[in-house]
């Protein structure tokens, strides 16, 4: 078997690939980042976005039955920092509540 592909260029373990089509579409409608956050942005859309996680039931359509976009075009830099910051609020959802430190019943005040 011969290699076929580059790591970087494939999509990680889970991930799934926009069609290239959509993803070209949908980066022609929104040349500029969407998301435009100061001090990262480069202005240039490159990767496309999910607004709604597919986590909390977002699709692979270009608009929401509400007519709000699903899929927008953003920049690599804010598409890095949004992704880590979702990321991290969803590993967040389970943690415990840590109860303050109990004294050892043998310490003398």
């Amino acid at each position: 078997m011969t290699w076929t592909g580059d790591r970087r260029t494939r999509p990680r373990n889970g991930a799934r690939r926009l069609p290239e089509r959509l993803r070209q579409r949908v980066l022609r409608r929104y040349p500029v980042c969407w998301l435009n956050i100061p001090g990262r942005c480069t202005i240039t859309s490159v990767e496309v976005h999910h607004v709604r996680d597919d986590a909390d039931g977002g699709t692979d359509t270009e608009f929401n039955p509400d007519g709000s976009p699903q899929l927008v075009g953003v920049c690599a830099e804010c598409h890095r920092h949004v992704s880590a910051r979702n990321s991290a609020a969803r590993s967040n959802v389970g943690t415990r509540v840590m109860r303050e430190k109990e004294r050892h019943p043998g310490v003398l005040p």
